[in-house]
């Protein structure tokens, strides 16, 4: 007897994970900031995946609560973290080197050639784990991480 085959009305599995949408998504990142006396240690944050839109936002001050972080540097600024960016991420300075945890770089991507050229300028460079936070953009590979801020020699 041929039992009919039932369909169902769902997205097979592999097909919505093909089609995920991040944009309404937020990950949790942990911030260890060597910099803060006052720290009471790891802090984890949340953060929104950035959508098109946000892309162009109007507003492009990273203290304003409305102003989505684009990367790991504006969302160290607007959760009071230490880190500096005196080049307002433009690539022209290292005042915003993070230490992404191990594995960090190969999740998310190494440094480019002019992202090397600013890291040899940073306070406690790691190999394999040194980037700026200005060039780390926030996506879903981040979700989980830990990144630390090193401490400032000055």
């Amino acid at each position: 007897m041929n039992t009919p085959m039932k369909t169902s009305a769902k997205t097979p599995l592999n097909t919505r994970q093909k089609h995920r949408n991040f944009s309404n998504s937020t990950i949790n990142i942990t911030i260890i900031d060597h910099n803060d006396p006052s720290s009471p240690g790891p802090v984890t944050v949340t953060a929104k995946i950035p959508t098109e839109s946000d892309e162009s936002q109007s507003v492009t001050d990273p203290f304003d609560p409305s102003h989505v972080p684009l990367n790991l540097m504006t969302l160290c600024q607007q959760n009071s973290m230490e880190i500096e960016g005196a080049c307002g991420g433009e690539l022209a300075c290292s005042t915003c080197h993070v230490l992404l945890e191990p594995g960090g770089i190969e999740k998310v991507g190494g440094p480019g050639e002019e992202e090397e050229d600013m890291l040899d300028l940073a306070y406690g460079l790691e190999e394999g784990r040194s980037r700026l936070g200005c060039q780390v953009r926030i996506t879903e590979k981040l979700d989980g991480m830990t990144i630390e801020i090193p401490e400032d020699p000055y």
